[in-house]
This record gives C-alpha cells, sequence and structure tokens, in this order.
C-alpha cells in the first residue's frame, strides 16, 4: 500500500509558538513511518519552514498547499494541524485550507472561530445550559472602562484576559480597584479584545473529547492542582509543583456529568478531531472556563495524559482521524 503524505503543521503567530513546537514533536514521534511520509511544516512571521527525514530541500507552493523540490512535487494528503492561537485555532488557517481544498485535522472555520471568542463562546453556551461565570466584555481599546461597574456586576476578585488568546497569556487576577486598568491594558497587548470574569472558586478539571470510531468520545477527567493564584502559563509549562491527577478525585457522578457536558458542548459547537473543554467545580456545579479545539499535545500537556490514562493510543487516534479526512469524512 502506497504511503500517505502528511503534514504537521506548527508554529504560528502566537506565544503559544513555543508549546505548538512540542506539540508537533509528539505528533511526529505518533505517526507510523510504514503508513505516511510526514513533513513538518512550521509556520512563523517569516513564513513557511519545511522539515522532513529525507535532504531533500522542500519548499510550500502557497497557491496550491503542496510541496516542491528541484525535482518534484508532492501534495498533501491530509494536514495535522497543531497550532496553538493565531492562525491556527481561530479559522483563518482553516479558511486557507477550506479554498485550497487541502483536509485538515480538529475542528472547521465556524466551530474554531467560535471557541477562540471566549466571550461569544461563553454567551453562545450558557443560552444552552452551560454554566459560566458572569463576564464583561471589552470590544476595543478605545472602550470607555467604568470601573465601578464593572467591580458591582462581577465583584473582587476577578480576572482578565484576552479574549482570544491561549495557555493563560496575558491573564491577570485582580484583587483591587487599581489592578483593573494596568490588567486590561495587559490583556489587549496580547489580544483585540478583552473578557473581563467574575473568580468562581473550587477545584480546576479538565475533560478531554476526540472522535473515535466516527463518535465524539470523552476521554477522561483531569483534576488540577497548582501552587499559584491560578493555572497561569509558569504553572502549565514550568512550575515542578503542579500535579495533573487522573482520574480526578471527585465523585463518580460529578466526574460523569462532566465527561457528557464536554461530549455536549463538542456538538453544540460542531467541532471535530480533538478538544479539550475546561471547569471549576463550584459545590457540586460545573463553570465552564474555556474550550481548546487544539489541545497541547506535548509530553506535559494534559490531552496525552487523559489517552494515555484511558487506554486510547494517540497513534490510532491520529490513523482514525487521517482515515476519515483521506474518505472525505
Amino acid at each position: 500500500m502506497e504511503k500517505l503524505n502528511i503534514g504537521v503543521v506548527c508554529g504560528g503567530f502566537s506565544g503559544e509558538a513555543v508549546i505548538s513546537l512540542k506539540s508537533a514533536d509528539t505528533i511526529l514521534k505518533s505517526l507510523d513511518g510504514s503508513k505516511y511520509n510526514v513533513f513538518k511544516l512550521e509556520l512563523n512571521k517569516e513564513g513557511w519552514k519545511v522539515s522532513a527525514s529525507s535532504n531533500v530541500d522542500w519548499r510550500i507552493n502557497r497557491s496550491d498547499f503542496t510541496l516542491e523540490s528541484d525535482v518534484d512535487k508532492i501534495k498533501l494528503d491530509a494536514v495535522v494541524n497543531v497550532i496553538h492561537g493565531t492562525p491556527g485555532e481561530d479559522g483563518k488557517l482553516q479558511g486557507y485550507f477550506e479554498l485550497l481544498g487541502v483536509p485538515y485535522t480538529n475542528s472547521d472555520v465556524l466551530a474554531s472561530a467560535l471557541a477562540f471568542n471566549k466571550g461569544f463562546c461563553n454567551q453562545y453556551l450558557s443560552k444552552n445550559d452551560i454554566k459560566v461565570a458572569e463576564s464583561v466584555f471589552l470590544h476595543s481599546k478605545d472602550q470607555e472602562v467604568d470601573e465601578d461597574k464593572i467591580i458591582s456586576k462581577l465583584g473582587l476578585p476577578c480576572f482578565v484576559k484576552p479574549n482570544d488568546g491561549g495557555s493563560s497569556l496575558g491573564v491577570t487576577k485582580v484583587r483591587t480597584k487599581g489592578e483593573l486598568l494596568p490588567a486590561i491594558e495587559k490583556a489587549f497587548s496580547i489580544g483585540s479584545r478583552v473578557l473581563i470574569e467574575s473568580f468562581v472558586n473550587g477545584t480546576e478539571i479538565t475533560c478531554g473529547v476526540i472522535c473515535w470510531n466516527g463518535k465524539p468520545t470523552a476521554v477522561a477527567v483531569t483534576e488540577i492542582v497548582f501552587e499559584s493564584d491560578f493555572f497561569d502559563f509558569n504553572a502549565k509549562y514550568l512550575s515542578k509543583t503542579t500535579q495533573e491527577i487522573t482520574p480526578a478525585r471527585i465523585p463518580k457522578d460529578v466526574y460523569d456529568t462532566a465527561m457528557q457536558k464536554s461530549v455536549e458542548i463538542y456538538k453544540l459547537l460542531g467541532c471535530r478531531g480533538f478538544f479539550r473543554a475546561d471547569y471549576i467545580l463550584q459545590n457540586g456545579e460545573l463553570f465552564l472556563i474555556e474550550v481548546n479545539t487544539i489541545p497541547g499535545m506535548s509530553a506535559q500537556s494534559l490531552m496525552p495524559q487523559m489517552l494515555d490514562y484511558a487506554g486510547f493510543p494517540l497513534s490510532e487516534v491520529l490513523d482514525q482521524e487521517i482515515n476519515l479526512l483521506v474518505q472525505g469524512r
């Protein structure tokens, strides 16, 4: 059987690019070399860089997303997208692939764009019986900010975060009125819109979802224990004291609810492929924090840990995803 040509797309334009490169390494190790010719396709603001096991100098033709060398041209059978943040998680790259007819893993344009916009996504899901924190949405840097009104609605502490970012970059836990405006300014330095949310105090958990045998399937629920004020970039990727416990040490009925809710959210957003939903468990109730349509896949990331615990081999999950793409879903 002839090998399929697979591109693993990674990098991107956000601060999450470094995590994306690590995610790509995990994917590259998991793709069976007997089934696939695999190319690492790294995107940055200078353009595309192609890495492959061969010594051929491959280049990407942006007009059709084929690989070209001085003597050959390769059409990719499918692309595995592991760009966290823009332009790989917000629908932009998905739109490009759609126009060119390039099959790609994970969610499509609409689901990606909606899920990446935290404020709009939470508003939509809250209308479908998903509990979310109270929030205030800032559309632009020029928007007038009434600190007293915000604090009156949300209370203190509250969280200020970029509406269109990930990995907790630019997020601040605000405890006093004087910290609010600097936190908003910090968030706007990362994203084009800002979301301010009330503080939900409780246990942080997360649940992964995959497409398994053609059906959305919850993988496992992981409990996250950390020493910092919240699960920030340092706690996620650098701290040696953060604990990620699978299965989460929560009542079975709550565990089952988290699994069910995550699949429900996956379907409501129209997601495909890998997905993760993050929650705070407060007094027995689940409050959604955010969803991730391209969750981290590095060795330190949550999704590979869940897959390992639940007995879903990453290589087999990828095989199923690629087969769906090749068959036209």
